[in-house]
């Protein structure tokens, strides 16, 4: 692997860190009943940011590899697939039950695309901030084993 690649996947991470850090920033400042629009808008926006992050780290990978990057309208879900499996290339990137978490991520990054931000549900919202910490050092850890 090359280091180019390392170095790319290192600034995303640095990148997806400052988004695990503002979020718990916000979550340290919600009330008891939870956020209002404007808080609800701005964890969307770092939930929809944090999954672009990790698919940007699975294009580079899918670039270094010479992988032709999936087409049409379910491209992104057949990205994560392919990054949960060898190739003859490549191991896998992740594992099973991280890509099962990152799909939750990934329909909520496609739900916040196609609906106003006023219209976000917090009880759907809410795991997916609250397991963003956990599923960053998942990933870290994960790609730790890739790289080798």
């Amino acid at each position: 692997m090359s280091n180019d690649l390392k170095n790319k996947v290192e600034l995303e991470l640095k990148q997806l860190q400052n988004l695990v850090d503002i979020n718990a920033e916000i979550f340290s400042r919600l009330p008891q009943k939870g956020p209002d629009k404007i808080e609800k808008i701005a964890l969307g926006a770092l939930l929809h940011s944090f999954y672009n992050g990790i698919e940007n780290i699975f294009r580079c990978v899918a670039s270094e590899f010479n992988e032709e990057l999936p087409r049409g309208p379910h491209w992104h879900q057949q990205l994560l697939n392919s990054m949960a499996c060898s190739t003859k290339k490549r191991k896998a990137v992740v594992s099973g039950p991280l890509k099962n978490s990152l799909k939750e991520n990934l329909a909520f990054r496609h739900a916040f695309r196609s609906i106003y931000a006023v219209e976000i549900e917090w009880s759907k919202m809410e795991p997916l901030a609250k397991s963003m910490p956990a599923i960053f050092k998942e990933l870290k850890k994960e790609l730790k084993l890739f790289f080798g």
